[in-house]
Parts: C-alpha cells; sequence; structure tokens
C-alpha cells in the first residue's frame, strides 16, 4: 500500500459510510487485500534496518494528501522491500480533513508482524483479533486528526512480480488486487507490427508522459486522440508522431451552448489547419440534454442543425465521421431512465441512420456502437450501413458487457465484421492525475488518480484488461473496479466490486484484424482517397 494511497482509502471509507464496529458488512475490506496480506510469507523482515529522518515528517504531517509520493524512498532495506507505515488502534474514529469518516479505514490495511521494517520509530504492537461471520478484522484504528499515531499497528502492501522480485502493490479502483502492471505488459502476445488505439483522450504534459510509457509497455504505437483543442500542442511534444489528433467540442468552454454549436464549428477548422485532423466527433450521450438544456431543436438529436453544420465542415476539410451514440444500459436504467427527457435508448439511433444513410463517408462509432450488451442489434446495424465501424473502447463498460456473450458469439462476431471492428481504450489522461491539488475538481475523472504511480496503474489497467479479455482463456474478476455494478445494486455491491471477465482467446488472425490491420487499412485508405464501404 503505496503512502500516496492511504488519504484516498480514507475518502472511500467516507463514501462507504462505514460504521464504527469490525462487524460493518457492506464493506469487506478484508477480502480485498487478502492477497497482499500474502506478502508475510514473501517478506524477510527482521526490524527496522535503518531510521530515515523523513519518517517523522510522515508521522507529523498534518496533510495526509502531502506525504511524499514514493514510500520506497523512506525505507533504507533495499530495492526487494516495500514500505511500511504505522497507525494507531482503538481510536474512536477517522478523521479526514476535521470530517469523520467512520472506521472503514482500518479493514483497508493489510497488518504485518511487528517486527517488519517500518516507517516510523518501530513502536507498533501487533492487534488483537475480532471476528464478523468468520472473516477476521482489525482493530478499530484511525488516522489522527493531526498526525499519523505512534503506538499502533503496521500494514504494508507488497506483491511478487513476474520477475520474481518484490515490489509495491498500490491496491486502488485501478488495481484491486495489486498487480505490477509493468511486469504484467510482457505476458501478451506480441506481433510483428504494433497495436492502434483508435480511440484515447490525451491530455496534460506530464500525464501524456506517463502515458507514453504505458503505450510503448502496451505494444501500441499510434493513438488516435480526443485532445481538448487548447492541450493539443503541449501533447505533440511529448508524444511527437505516436499521437493523431480527432476534433471534438472544447468541454472545458463554460458556455457550452457555444462550445456545441458555432464553437465546435471554429474548432473543427483549427484541428485540420495547425493539427491535420482526419476525425471529428459527434457527442451525442443523453448527457448533453443536460449541459445544454435549450438544445432540443438544434443540438441534441444527431441530425439537428448544428450536427448537419458540423458534419458537412468536417467533411469539406477531408475528414471522417465518430460518433459516441447512447450509454450503457446501466445508466438508461438509473441516471437515464426518465424517457421523457432523454428518450429511450433505442430512440437515440434513429437520427443516427438517417445520417449514415445521407453521408456515405466512414463513420466510427465508439464504444461498440454503444450497444456492446446487444450483438445482434450490432448487427442490424452494421449489415444495414456498409460505411459503419465499431471500436472496443470504453474499457470497464466493455469488459463487463462484452464478457456475458459466449466465446463463440464474440469469435462468430468479430468473424462476420472482421475489418470493421477497431480496438479502443478510451484512456483519458489529465494533469489532475498526477496530484491531490485538483485544477478540475468538477471533472468526473479529475479524481481517479492523485500520484504519478496512480495515474500509471489508471492508464495501464486499461490497456491490461482488454488484452485479458482479448487474448488469453479463462474467467477471473477485473483488476478495475465497476461502479455500474453498484448504480444498479447498492445493495450487493460496493466501489471496490468488479466484474467477472471471460477470456475470448481470440485467433491470431482476428487480433491482428482488431489490434491494427482494421485500424491501419480505414486511416490509410481514408487519406489517400481509396476508401470505400466495406
Amino acid at each position: 500500500m503505496a503512502i500516496a494511497e492511504v488519504g484516498d482509502i480514507v475518502r472511500r471509507a467516507q463514501a462507504f459510510d462505514c460504521g464504527g464496529t469490525c462487524g460493518n458488512e457492506k464493506v469487506d475490506w478484508f477480502a480485498l487485500v487478502q492477497r497482499v496480506q500474502t506478502a508475510r510469507e514473501m517478506f524477510d523482515g527482521g526490524g527496522v534496518r535503518r531510521q530515515h529522518p523523513a519518517a517523522k515528517a510522515i508521522r507529523d504531517s498534518r496533510d495526509i494528501s502531502q506525504w511524499p509520493a514514493d514510500s520506497r524512498n523512506l525505507v533504507g532495506c533495499g530495492s526487494d522491500h516495500a514500505a511500511v507505515v504505522e497507525h494507531c488502534e482503538e481510536a474512536d474514529e477517522c478523521v479526514m480533513g476535521g470530517k469523520a469518516v467512520g472506521n472503514g479505514f482500518e479493514d483497508a490495511l493489510a497488518a504485518t508482524d511487528a517486527g517488519d521494517p517500518v516507517v516510523g520509530e518501530g513502536d507498533a504492537e501487533m492487534p488483537g483479533r475480532c471476528v464478523s461471520s468468520g472473516h477476521p478484522r482489525h482493530q478499530s484504528a484511525s488516522v489522527g486528526r493531526d498526525r499519523i499515531c505512534g503506538n499502533g499497528f503496521y500494514h504494508r502492501g507488497i506483491t511478487r512480480a513476474r520477475s520474481g522480485r518484490l515490489t509495491l502493490a498500490v491496491i486502488s479502483t485501478n488495481n484491486r488486487i495489486g498487480l505490477d502492471y509493468r511486469s504484467e505488459a510482457a505476458s501478451f502476445a506480441t506481433f510483428q507490427r504494433p497495436l492502434v488505439d483508435i480511440h484515447a483522450h490525451i491530455n496534460g504534459a506530464t500525464a501524456s508522459k506517463i502515458y507514453a510509457e504505458v503505450q510503448k509497455l502496451y505494444g501500441v504505437r499510434q493513438t488516435y486522440s480526443m485532445t481538448q483543442l487548447p492541450a493539443c500542442a503541449a501533447v505533440r511534444e511529448v508524444m511527437g508522431d505516436k499521437i493523431r489528433f480527432m476534433c471534438i467540442p472544447t468541454f472545458s468552454d463554460p458556455d457550452k451552448g457555444r462550445a456545441f454549436r458555432h464553437g465546435y464549428v471554429d474548432a473543427i477548422k483549427k484541428f485540420s489547419k495547425e493539427f491535420d485532423a482526419k476525425v471529428m466527433k459527434i457527442w451525442s450521450s443523453p448527457r448533453l440534454r443536460d449541459l445544454v438544456p435549450d438544445g432540443r431543436a438544434d443540438v441534441w438529436e444527431i441530425d439537428s442543425e448544428w450536427r448537419v453544420r458540423q458534419v458537412e465542415t468536417a467533411l469539406s476539410l477531408g475528414m471522417m465521421v465518430m460518433i459516441h451514440i447512447a450509454d450503457p444500459n446501466t445508466w438508461f436504467s438509473t441516471k437515464w431512465s426518465d424517457s421523457s427527457k432523454y428518450d429511450t435508448k433505442a430512440k437515440q439511433y434513429e437520427s443516427l441512420e438517417r445520417m449514415l444513410s445521407k453521408y456515405q463517408v466512414p463513420w466510427i462509432a465508439a464504444h461498440m456502437g454503444g450497444w456492446p450488451e446487444d450483438l445482434a442489434f450490432l448487427s442490424g446495424l452494421l449489415t444495414r450501413h456498409r460505411n459503419l465501424y465499431l471500436d472496443t473502447s470504453a474499457t470497464k463498460w466493455m469488459i463487463r458487457e462484452l464478457s456475458k456473450h459466449s466465446r463463440e458469439e464474440i469469435v462468430a462476431f468479430l468473424t462476420k465484421f472482421k475489418g470493421r471492428i477497431l480496438f479502443g481504450s478510451d484512456i483519458v489522461t489529465m494533469e489532475d492525475h498526477v496530484t491531490p491539488k485538483k485544477a478540475m475538481p468538477e471533472s468526473i475523472k479529475s479524481d481517479q488518480a492523485s500520484s504519478p504511480e496512480a495515474a500509471f496503474d489508471l492508464y495501464a489497467s486499461r490497456y491490461y484488461a482488454l488484452r485479458t479479455m482479448w487474448e488469453k482463456g479463462g474467467e477471473r474478476e477485473s483488476a478495475i473496479a465497476d461502479e455500474d455494478l453498484g448504480m444498479v445494486d447498492p445493495a450487493k455491491y460496493n466501489a471496490m466490486s468488479a466484474p467477472m471477465v471471460r477470456g475470448f482467446d481470440l485467433p491470431r488472425e482476428l487480433l491482428e484484424s482488431l489490434y491494427f490491420a482494421a485500424g491501419e487499412k480505414l486511416m490509410n485508405d481514408w487519406e489517400q482517397g481509396t476508401w470505400k464501404p466495406v
């Protein structure tokens, strides 16, 4: 458990509304940390190897977010050991930013033997145990209002990498099982040509450097990114020709009516002139109706006045079209359930089909066309419109819903529409991911990570999950927590719950088409003027 992640765990405890007893059944943190608790069998501790001056700074810190991000620098016991941190026991409540957050904190931490190396003064005592429904849990513990207390017990996360060395395991919503994503990258197939990610959102100079490492590790050479226009120059400076930009509305514009009307026409022209963009995106999530509440007549529908203007501007500049249509079924059964405002999911596609027929250029329907839950529907859509392609982006959505189909169904679908299904991740990077100080707290993506290492796990987890689903066999629980589960059934799932991932073990021919051949052919044919409907 990296020190920088402890604050995130406390915040999650608040989100879970943990009670003050060990018997709280809403959060089974013990199950979460079983894997990292096996570190006892791998760790060759033996007392504090060396005290470090930074230890006192950690213990006295008033702000958890200010703890040093790399806890490995705080223990002088060699590269094969992870840091161990102590905290108080038997406190009445956890406190974060002056707010009581209950006692959920203690169950997030794997206890260690008192003799293990520790960041602190080595004065912790072994915790007692209590039992609830057969699960041993740690005794009460908390983060004090002003500092990390002594006289408590130790915790740490540690895992064995594929190389055999022991590495720090950061347990988070993006790495529930303590994987070393750098090491795991070597477990996937290699190809003569690199992968093409047709759908990402790369923003931020520092964040894009972290993404560039992930991109290389997971075999991706070319990423097509919907980067916010003001951020494109900085990202291109980092990534060079490994990134190509797509047009997207300026979501950061406080005037959303302008951003989705004439502001987007202006942005399309700039994307073309300054970055030679060859794809424009229409974003048609039901949420647009909240962002532009006066847009019923001219913005909401895909074939409405301003959408047509934007598409025709893009086509005049040599672009094809990407479309975000609809949203997950889980959202239509919850936050988009008011069909009088958001329409039904099926109705979202009526205006799309009119546009597909009217403009005979390539259209890429993101996120498996917005309906990975229904392969029969997608098959009909692809059959009716030979200019339509799908991408596999939106990792959590894809692994949750595609895994519900059998291998036979997936292989048959990909075989039937070979050359029209494109690999995409929907990875979003931003500077807020590398720091606890958020410049864009209003963004739903801002809190996904708060340190460089957490950002690495966030980005790497998406490629890891997608490639696991496509390449490997068997079933396994996802390493990524999926909040949609709790959205639909909050009594059964919490914020760390995850779906099962089915490995489809695709034939190499289908993998090559999905990963790079289909994307390369589509983009090359379009730019060379040789594209024809499939």
